[in-house]
């Protein structure tokens, strides 16, 4: 491995830890405002606007949708 993609690793590594680190408490304090319900609808609403952000900065989006262009079951 180059030590340029070791150094981008451990800055992954480093804000994924930091991410994950945060979800206990954000969701402790979160539910001392909100139902169960509430908490997960905010989750997967901004999960979801996450990976839209991800998949548009990503180099994927051509070979993705050639993926659905495709007809992918025979009748």
């Amino acid at each position: 491995m180059t030590e340029k993609n070791q150094t981008k690793a451990i800055q992954f590594a480093l804000i994924s830890v930091l991410l994950w680190s945060t979800v206990a408490t954000a969701f402790k304090l979160a539910l001392s405002d909100s139902t169960l319900s509430q908490l997960v609808v905010v989750s997967s609403v901004s999960s979801l606007i996450v990976l839209f952000v991800v998949y548009l900065f990503s180099k994927q989006k051509k070979a993705s949708w050639r993926y659905l262009e495709k007809p992918h079951c025979s009748t």
